[in-house]
């Protein structure tokens, strides 16, 4: 289910909010009828957790802020805006409010990863897998939604008169007797009156008082209508129909103690038009939870403008999300349902036995998506794997060995043989595990070379990484995993493993755009300049570079620059899709030395990075001008973490001014790569998900229109639309941190051929600020943020060990170019209904494993037929 955000912190209005509610009495939500009893939380429990908030239906996490960083010959010559500090960018705790026009975040998601509970429980309608005790370091219970979509439910007119028939669930009836269920006797800021439309609240205090409320007795309610008190349970979900103007389109219930934060937020457009809105209330507390008495309406924030108007039309109660989606008309954020869907794995529950079999070794398969911690001792059903791959792709298959006493772990693994006795290569690796806040997590990828120690009481994770080539044929390659133990030597388990390989290629060209920011000097500071030469010392970035091509990953510079004969080799490789060029003043023609026109379509301009100011705003333009005189087709990228409002003159203003514009439409002027992170995406319907934000205000969506419809303009001219992942957001958003679920390094990506983004940058993969080897790898708010690989001096190369995450991007990449060839093949529906079964928009989307995999054979198996 999804849960709702219960404060705003750090914010001005909310900590006026929060003191003027320390006088208020304990109320306690009553709904008017009795609905089907069922748990709030039918699919999952709620996590533990620090800091953070839990999760939607079909999605997950939401948090920090950060940004992407543009590289540099130095860390002191990287582009404005890096510096030491990943934090140089992060938003202040204590902003001005963004519902206010200042920064055009609609909620505040400042704050520390989450810590993940050990467990995550898998939704029921979904493809067969394995109750695995499985620790799932990075996420909190997200459980799936599978219910089949509806049509959603059509808005019905206002009020009638007194008529007490209404659904069981639903609270239309209002008259002069069910409007004594309403008072505003506390709130000086507010009226209660009945119109032919509904309740009708006003605003009748100054610009600038405390926000308005009103109280709903349910109680006083039923006992007009003769309606039965019911559980606390059957007000999980509260769907307003309502009809405002004026405001902000903040919308907020409390169920206890406003004091205490404990409330639910949605938002709304205030243009006078009826609209649904869903309000969730599982994360809140309730004082009697067997009964629910009244609520309270905090229906607009501090910025409310006088004579603002809200008519309250119905008000519906649900225990179930799904019915209460339907309701609020928000049946297409529901998945699609998957529930007879599998991936038909025959090696599934397939043994073999050693020769030297012992049975307190264990050996079980999981989806390379599944963070097993290393206290994972308990297998999972899976005793056999299939992986499935196109040719010109790389996948894994990841295998756990539990030995159950100390021991020496060796493993061979046979070559993967056709019947003809083709094969397909591969490498053998075992899991690196890192200490976050006290909880061993899989993610450094090392080679294997020879036996692992393992203690008892401790599992090893190991991971096949298979590699096809645009020639391999197709068909089924099988192979078998040996697991010795290397003091006697004996053959003490063996488990069946193989690979499936479609009968279609993927291009060397890859759709997805990339830019990935290396920085030189953490790189060649990991180095023992004593032990190198410095020949090999300065041939460290091309080896990062060509090693990252083969994860269909662009570095963002080209080592050497652009126009050496390293560049020259490889700006033309059709792997390379994206490279960044520095010189603003060179002009780009054949006979300068510069960049040539054929590149042009590789190259990219990114000199000012989350601009946050009017300095920054100006020196954008000014880079822009100075490009334009020499390359007037230049494409040019500034990853935008907030939508200021300015002034006419392009000052940074606290509102939105009659004659001012916004942070958008001030860079038009400069920018064509509009690059933003993915909460950017979020539906105004949908942000009652806990956690929820949004790049523009309520009110910069109504004077310039939402973001992806202004996007769509912009992309319709010739613009491109990127994305960029950072500290921030995490839940309700996927993110690619150590404590983030598997699942959303693939789903991230899924996502952005759902947005119709067309490339990605990223900020670092190398910041190697601590001993990422011991304990806690990086660092303020995002542990692993900044590091999709480690330096590959502890095993003396020169090449870098890939981290798990950096596996699962890669994957997600080739994810993508799968998608665009399925929508070239079958158009735009058949593409959708892959993407809804697993995502549906930027906070409503699965973790389960088990789903994923299944839709991505269910993918595979399409575009081979």
């Amino acid at each position: 289910m999804l849960f709702a955000k219960t404060g705003k912190k750090g914010k001005p209005w909310f900590k006026l909010l929060q003191a003027a509610s320390l006088m208020l009495l304990v109320f306690v939500l009553v709904a008017t009828s009795a609905c089907t009893k069922q748990p709030a939380n039918p699919s999952g429990t709620a996590p533990v957790t620090d800091s953070a908030t839990d999760n939607s239906t079909e999605k997950t996490t939401g948090g920090a802020n950060g940004t992407p960083s543009p590289g540099g010959e130095t860390e002191e010559s990287a582009t404005p805006g890096d510096t030491d500090d990943p934090s140089r960018t992060a938003l202040p705790e204590d902003t001005e409010n963004p519902s206010e026009g200042a920064t055009g975040n609609e909620t505040d998601n400042a704050g520390s990863a989450s810590e993940k509970p050990e467990g995550t429980d898998k939704p029921t309608g979904t493809p067969s897998g394995t109750d695995r005790p499985t620790e799932t370091p990075s996420g909190t219970d997200r459980p799936t939604q599978t219910a089949t979509q509806t049509s959603a439910q059509t808005p019905t007119p206002g009020p009638t008169g007194t008529v007490y028939n209404e659904p069981a669930n639903v609270c239309r009836s209002w008259d002069k007797d069910t409007l004594k269920a309403f008072t505003s006797k506390t709130s000086k800021e507010s009226s209660v009156s009945l119109t032919s439309e509904g309740v009708k609240i006003a605003f009748t205090g100054p610009a600038g008082a405390a926000d308005p409320f009103v109280y709903f007795d349910l109680e006083k309610y039923s006992s007009v209508t003769g309606k039965a008190s019911v559980a606390g349970t059957e007000g999980a979900y509260l769907v307003f129909k309502i009809k405002c103007k004026g405001g902000d389109g903040v919308f907020e219930v409390f169920t206890h103690r406003p004091a205490a934060g404990d409330s639910a937020m949605s938002g709304y457009h205030p243009d006078g038009n009826w609209t649904y809105v869903l309000v969730d209330m599982t994360k809140t507390t309730l004082t009697k939870p067997e009964k629910l008495t009244s609520f309270r309406i905090d229906w607009s924030s501090i910025n409310t403008a006088a004579g603002a108007e809200m008519v309250i039309s119905e008000i519906h109660f649900y225990s179930e999300y799904n019915k209460a989606m339907n309701a609020a008309g928000l049946a297409k954020y529901v998945l699609k349902d998957s529930s007879g869907l599998s991936d038909n794995d025959p090696l599934a529950s397939k043994t073999l036995t050693a020769p030297n079999e012992d049975a307190s070794v264990k050996i079980w398969f999981e989806h390379v998506t599944e963070k097993v911690l290393r206290t994972v001792t308990t297998p999972g059903s899976r005793t056999g794997y299939t992986v499935r791959m196109a040719k010109n792709e790389t996948e894994n298959a990841q295998f756990i060995v539990a030995p159950g006493r100390d021991m020496d772990v060796r493993i061979e693994v046979d070559e993967f043989k056709d019947a003809s006795g083709n094969t397909v290569p591969f490498e053998l690796t075992y899991q690196y595990y890192h200490n976050i806040r006290g909880k061993f997590i899989p993610d450094a990828l090392m080679p294997y070379s020879g036996a692992v120690s393992v203690k008892a009481g401790n599992s090893q994770g190991f991971v096949i990484r298979l590699t096809t080539s645009a020639n391999t044929k197709a068909g089924t390659y099988n192979s078998i995993v040996h697991v010795f133990d290397n003091a006697t030597g004996k053959e003490v388990k063996r488990a069946p493993v193989a690979v499936k390989v479609w009968n279609f290629a993927l291009s060397d060209n890859t759709e997805l755009r990339t830019s990935f920011a290396l920085w030189p000097s953490y790189l060649k500071s990991s180095y023992n300049p004593d032990k190198y030469t410095v020949e090999q010392l300065n041939s460290l970035e091309d080896h990062y570079f060509e090693y990252f091509l083969k994860y269909r990953i662009n570095i963002m510079d080209m080592p050497h620059g652009l126009t050496s004969s390293y560049g020259a080799r490889f700006i033309d490789d059709p792997r390379v899709n994206t490279s960044r060029w520095r010189n603003l003043d060179m002009s780009v023609t054949e006979d300068n030395g510069g960049v040539r026109p054929s590149w042009m379509n590789k190259v990219i301009y990114y000199t000012v990075d989350e601009p946050q100011n009017e300095t920054a705003l100006k020196q954008l333009i000014a880079d822009a001008a100075k490009i334009r005189a020499n390359t007037p087709d230049y494409r040019m990228v500034c990853p935008i973490d907030r939508n200021m409002n300015l002034t006419a003159s392009g000052a940074v203003t606290s509102t939105l001014k009659p004659d001012g514009m916004d942070q958008i439409e001030f860079m038009t002027k400069a920018t064509n790569i509009w690059c933003v992170k993915m909460d950017a995406f979020t539906p105004r319907q949908l942000m009652f998900v806990n956690g929820a934000s949004s790049l523009q205000s309520t009110a910069q969506d109504m004077r310039y229109g939402l973001f992806t419809e202004r996007m769509k303009q912009y992309v319709a001219k010739g613009d491109e639309l990127w994305a960029y992942i950072a500290i921030n957001p995490t839940e309700p958003y996927v993110n690619w941190q150590m404590e983030s679920d598997g699942t959303e390094a693939i789903i991230s990506i899924w996502q952005m051929k759902q947005q119709n983004v067309t490339g990605l940058l990223y900020w670092a993969i190398d910041y190697w600020k601590v001993n990422y080897w011991g304990s806690e790898p990086w660092t303020g708010q995002g542990f692993g943020d900044g590091m999709l690989c480690y330096s590959g001096y502890i095993i003396d190369t020169l090449d870098p060990i890939p981290a798990m995450r950096l596996e699962l991007i890669r994957d997600g990449i080739e994810d993508y170019q799968m998608l665009c060839m399925l929508e070239k093949k079958l158009g735009k529906d058949a593409l959708n209904d892959i993407l809804n079964r697993v995502t549906t928009s930027v906070v409503t989307y699965t973790n389960d494993d088990n789903l994923l995999h299944a839709v991505r054979v269910l993918l595979g198996d399409t575009l081979e037929k």
